[in-house]
């Protein structure tokens, strides 16, 4: 009989009980070894297992799209037998060495058999074959909101901004459009290395910060008028930010990309090219109109609840799984 697996990426700190919960079907869950520290390892560790412990024609789905390539590439290598279902493919476009040869193993996993792979954004998965020069129908999947993301927090709106999170973010441009407006407090929340490697001088006008919890983040976010996501990248950047601020009602203004305006367009937000004077324009007028901004901030909570909930994103990886069975259940 066979056997469906969950390979979970332990550096991610994102709740997946809710597709064993919701799914139907049996699912097994592995783990990569915690004790490994280096991402890389075990990364690679959890490939191993979850590939010695499933047998031929098996389903591994990958959480994490950069272990799905790996499960890929190991079943080729050693002639195995696997249906692998890659989850939201991440692939950024940053023209590095290191880049173009992770492109390579990604443009090599895409042309196996067995290999199944969705995308955030119908726009993003068209972007990624001309990239690679590939053909591949990648599966629309939205990422997931859960109605958990709402804060409840002590305290008023105030008048700031902000802008947080790790991945993606032009952090360079962001303090430019600070400058730009001195008089707006603005509260940025970045990885402590990006914040070295930066080497910019902090306008007054801006509160830094490095180490801070998750709920701390949160909560500076939800206190805040407008959330900023100044992008530097095509990928996938962001979203879980917006989800959360959506849940909360906070308005997100952020760059144009393939990604973003799928989410963000049609009244739910603002999608902007990284040019000060739009950004600066927007974020004056959308300061001083709390309807409108809370509008937009409403409709993209709507959208998520209708298009991101647990229910259609576990009713795609189901299809990806065992399309028969989707079929009898409808």
């Amino acid at each position: 009989m066979k056997k469906n697996y969950l390979l979970i990426d332990i550096f991610r700190n994102h709740n997946y009980d809710f597709i064993e919960q919701q799914i139907g079907i049996p699912l097994i869950t592995v783990r990569p070894p915690s004790f490994l520290k280096r991402k890389q390892l075990c990364w690679l560790a959890g490939c191993l297992r979850v590939l010695r412990l499933s047998s031929r024609n098996d389903t591994i789905i990958c959480v994490f799209d950069f272990q799905a390539v790996i499960c890929s590439l190991l079943c080729s290598w050693f002639h195995l037998q696997r249906k692998i279902i890659c989850i939201n493919v991440m692939l950024k476009d940053k023209k590095t060495f290191k880049n173009k040869m992770v492109s390579k193993l990604y443009r090599k996993a895409f042309t196996q058999d067995q290999f199944f792979a969705t995308v955030t954004s119908t726009e993003y998965g068209r972007w990624l074959n001309k990239k690679l020069r590939t053909n591949v129908d990648f599966t629309l999947l939205r990422d997931v909101f859960h109605e958990h993301y709402h804060t409840d927090f002590d305290g008023l709106y105030n008048n700031a901004v902000f802008c947080g999170g790790w991945n993606g973010r032009d952090w360079k441009f962001m303090l430019e459009v600070a400058r730009e407006m001195p008089d707006v407090p603005f509260n940025l929340v970045m990885h402590k290395g990006v914040k070295e490697k930066l080497n910019e001088t902090i306008p007054q006008n801006v509160s830094l910060y490095t180490s801070i919890s998750a709920d701390q983040f949160y909560q500076l976010m939800c206190e805040s008028s407008l959330l900023c996501l100044p992008l530097d990248t095509e990928a996938p950047a962001g979203l879980l930010v917006m989800f959360h601020a959506a849940a909360n009602e906070v308005m997100t203004i952020t760059t144009d990309t393939v990604v973003t305006r799928e989410y963000i367009s049609n009244g739910r937000g603002m999608v902007l090219k990284n040019d000060i004077i739009q950004w600066k324009g927007c974020i004056d007028h959308f300061l001083g109109d709390t309807y409108h901004r809370r509008k937009f901030a409403k409709n993209l909570q709507k959208f998520l609840r209708e298009e991101c909930s647990e229910k259609n994103y576990v009713k795609v990886i189901k299809s990806l799984i065992c399309e028969e069975e989707l079929e009898e259940e409808d």
